[in-house]
């Protein structure tokens, strides 16, 4: 008797990361995860270094907190975001694109075909 298997689980299983250099991680980290997360720490320490200097020295150790927690956080609400039920980079990359292909150039389309307006009409005088 044939048994069928459902492989969905093991191909949306993200990549993950265990060793960064030399560094021995305890945990697999996905590397979606991880990317997003070096991106949103560049963003608060070139925007934000200042704001959260100031909170460190209100509070000593408030910043490794804001560092690795607030990156975190964020991390995992987007990759729960699920917008047409596509992954958010695939969502932004078809938004862009029809951005750039479609809507700035302001192309008009009938029955999936791209139809050539004239740029101006001129109607001339009719005369019995």
């Amino acid at each position: 008797m044939k048994q069928c298997y459902n492989y969905k689980y093991i191909f949306d299983e993200p990549a993950k990361i265990r060793k960064l250099w030399k560094i021995t991680l305890p945990v697999a980290l996905p590397l979606a995860r991880f990317m997003i997360m070096v991106v949103v720490i560049a963003i608060l320490y070139i925007f934000f270094r200042g704001v959260i200097e100031f909170l460190n020295s209100l509070l000593g150790g408030l910043q490794y907190l804001i560092y690795l927690g607030v990156p975190w956080i964020i991390s995992g609400v987007i990759l729960k975001l699920n917008p047409d039920g596509q992954k958010l980079h695939w969502y932004l990359f078809d938004l862009g694109k029809f951005m750039f292909l479609i809507f700035l150039p302001k192309k008009k389309f009938c029955q999936d075909e791209v139809v050539h307006l004239p740029k101006k009409v001129v109607f001339q005088k009719y005369e019995e």
